[in-house]
């Protein structure tokens, strides 16, 4: 049941009697954007859309706080309902379009590799660094090399 902000005696809620869920729905201003594909994670990650897509010519790519912005969305979403009658791109966009959350599963578990790499060689040979920005390096050296 949504309930009005304004109706809430915010001076008196705690961490530990906060009982709302804070949500915002998809959109166009929505910072997921207008699709988000759930998968299960202990971590509550997730790969959205997202309304910036200047962001992904950023060097720095920490902007979404855990979760990971898909660059092509709705390619990604026909992709997975590509066996699923019923939908394709048409569908997806009319889906979208009418602005009212739909979830959709799929038939079939399919696995999620999430990857993070602060080194890589691209397809010119050229080595490429970026921050460790989870710091997730320093822990990896412990691992191999102490």
């Amino acid at each position: 049941m949504a309930v009005s902000p304004s109706s809430i005696d915010w001076s008196s809620i705690t961490q530990e009697t906060f009982k709302y869920t804070v949500r915002r729905r998809p959109g166009p201003k929505n910072d997921l954007g207008e699709v988000k594909f759930i998968f299960p994670n202990s971590n509550d990650v997730y790969l959205h859309d997202t309304p910036h897509d200047e962001l992904f010519s950023q060097a720095k790519r920490g902007f979404s706080h855990g979760c990971v912005r898909v660059a092509e969305p709705l390619k990604l979403a026909e992709y997975l309902l590509r066996d699923k009658p019923g939908w394709d791109l048409q569908t997806i966009q009319d889906t979208i379009a009418n602005r009212k959350e739909k979830y959709v599963a799929l038939k079939e578990k399919l696995p999620v590799y999430l990857v993070y790499f602060t080194a890589w060689v691209d397809e010119a040979g050229s080595l490429h660094f970026r921050d460790d920005i989870y710091n997730h390096d320093k822990a990896l050296a412990r691992e191999y090399f102490d």
